[in-house]
């Protein structure tokens, strides 16, 4: 046979699959966007999974422009994904569900296991530019910005140490206490016993 070159072109797969997570991520509009993240993507565990999905889709989009500016050309796919998705919107999402994820947390709307991990994130932090401050007493513009970031952290632990988490809530019961649901006083009445 013949060795055809634009065979890799034609049949390439498409980078997104349709209705996969991240292809509902960056097809979306950014009010439907807003309305998954509120229905999808209740609890802070899963904006943060949706946050890491935008930031997997934002270093492909990177990864493909740095390909073009090589002079590579993009196959099918790429090009399909290259044109669909536009950096600016996942900005846009990311500053979104970012906006959403500190709501939830300033609100106290998270679970022990979601306090814990950001309670060691913000202990980590206060760690790493402790050592920073001590290691930059000769430089005293840096030295001023780390004592702030130090005192926002600070910020931060306390308030965290200040919330009561939440009971993570079972989808079993979110769909038996739902308005539609017929038994809904009966579920509530039994889920209220002792």
């Amino acid at each position: 046979g013949e060795l055809n070159l634009n065979d890799d072109k034609k049949n390439s797969k498409p980078l997104l699959e349709e209705g996969s997570p991240e292809s509902l991520i960056a097809m979306s509009s950014s009010n439907v966007f807003d309305r998954m993240i509120t229905s999808k993507c209740p609890s802070w565990s899963q904006k943060k999974g949706c946050m890491t999905a935008i930031e997997s889709l934002m270093s492909q989009l990177k990864s493909l422009d740095e390909k073009l500016m090589c002079g590579t050309p993009l196959n099918d796919a790429e090009q399909d994904f290259y044109d669909a998705v536009s950096l600016d919107t996942l900005e846009e999402k990311e500053a979104l569900v970012k906006k959403k994820m500190l709501a939830q947390v300033e609100s106290g709307h998270i679970t022990r296991d979601e306090l814990n991990l950001l309670i060691n994130q913000v202990s980590d932090r206060l760690t790493i530019v402790s050592d920073e401050i001590s290691e930059s007493n000769s430089k005293p513009k840096k030295l001023q910005k780390l004592k702030a970031v130090k005192e926002k952290t600070e910020q931060r632990q306390s308030l965290l140490k200040g919330i009561a988490p939440q009971h993570p809530v079972r989808q079993s019961l979110q769909l038996a206490n739902h308005p539609r649901n017929p038994k809904r006083k009966t579920v509530l009445a039994v889920s209220l016993q002792p």
